[in-house]
């Protein structure tokens, strides 16, 4: 199963989702699947859902109000083929990765706290947004989460006992 643990976006989807209504060639992600991943975990054995469950119980997760900081892009804002909304403040984002990096070796790549808003195949420029100011979101406590299915993707929330939608 392929895994990751995040913290979804509970409110302030419709705002996220207008971040972006001047980039065209984006393929929007869906109002529900909008998240804040802490740690991409790829192919995971069933086996091991047990042990990363008790992993991120540790993180003594909460829902948590973090504010917006801008729209961005990755690999850079000139030429995005990712289009997010980067995360500012305080937040116990950054110390719930470094918890998982400490227990689950360091990842790939860096975290960042942001929600990938959409996606675009050719490079496309993100335009500054003086707006965001005071803008913020709330997100869900973490969880593991199961991705399933190819051109419409669903997150299932993966417990102990299997997986249910979220």
């Amino acid at each position: 199963m392929r895994c990751f643990i995040a913290c979804f976006v509970e409110d302030g989807t419709v705002e996220l989702m207008r971040l972006g209504g001047q980039i065209t060639g984006v393929r929007w992600v869906a109002a529900e699947n909008l998240h804040a991943t802490l740690r991409f975990l790829g192919e995971i054995d069933e086996a091991q859902v047990p042990r990363i469950n008790q992993l991120v119980t540790h993180l003594q997760g909460t829902r948590i109000a973090t504010p917006v900081c801008r729209l961005d892009g990755f690999p850079e804002r000139r030429r995005a083929r990712v289009v997010v909304a980067r995360l500012g403040g305080e937040t116990p984002l950054h110390t719930w990765a470094n918890e998982l990096a400490e227990t689950l070796g360091e990842p790939d790549r860096p975290f960042v706290a942001h929600v990938t808003l959409g996606r675009c195949r050719k490079g496309t420029s993100i335009p500054h947004r003086a707006d965001l100011a005071g803008f913020g979101i709330m997100l869900s406590a973490p969880a593991l989460y199961e991705s399933v299915g190819g051109s419409s993707v669903v997150y299932r929330t993966v417990e102990h006992s299997g997986s249910r939608p979220i």
